[in-house]
C-alpha cells in the first residue's frame, strides 16, 4: 500500500514542476537596458544624452553601485554601432565592453543601426 502513495506523490511533484512557466529568454537580464549609441570618435549617447566615454563609464559604475542590493534593477547595455563601420568604432566598442564589464555590467548586447 505504501508503494502507490510514493508513486503518486512523485508523479504529483513531477507534474507540479512542469506546470510552471519557463523563463521567457533564458540568460537574459531582468534589469533595465541602458542604450549606448556610438556617435563620434570619443563620444556616445546614453539613453539619448550625449557624453564622453569617460562620463559613460562613470555613469555605469554609479548605476551598478546603486543596484547592488537590488539585482532586478541591475542595468545591462544595448551597445549600438553605426552600420557604416567608421574607423574609430572597433576601438570604442572594445573599450566600452572592457570598461562596462569592469564596472559590473554583466550583460551587453551589440547591434548595428543605420546612421
Amino acid at each position: 500500500m505504501r508503494r502507490p502513495r510514493v508513486q503518486v506523490a512523485a508523479l504529483a511533484a513531477a507534474l507540479a514542476g512542469c506546470s510552471s512557466d519557463p523563463e521567457p529568454f533564458p540568460g537574459r537580464p531582468v534589469g533595465p537596458p541602458r542604450v549606448v549609441r556610438l556617435v563620434d570618435d570619443g563620444w556616445v549617447e546614453l539613453d539619448g544624452e550625449r557624453m564622453t566615454i569617460e562620463r559613460l563609464i562613470y555613469t555605469l559604475r554609479l548605476a551598478v553601485r546603486a543596484a547592488a542590493d537590488h539585482p532586478e534593477r541591475r542595468p545591462w547595455l544595448e551597445l549600438r554601432t553605426p552600420r557604416s563601420d567608421p574607423p574609430w568604432a572597433p576601438a570604442m566598442v572594445q573599450r566600452i565592453r572592457s570598461e562596462a564589464y569592469a564596472a559590473g555590467i554583466g550583460h551587453l548586447e551589440l547591434g548595428l543601426e543605420d546612421a
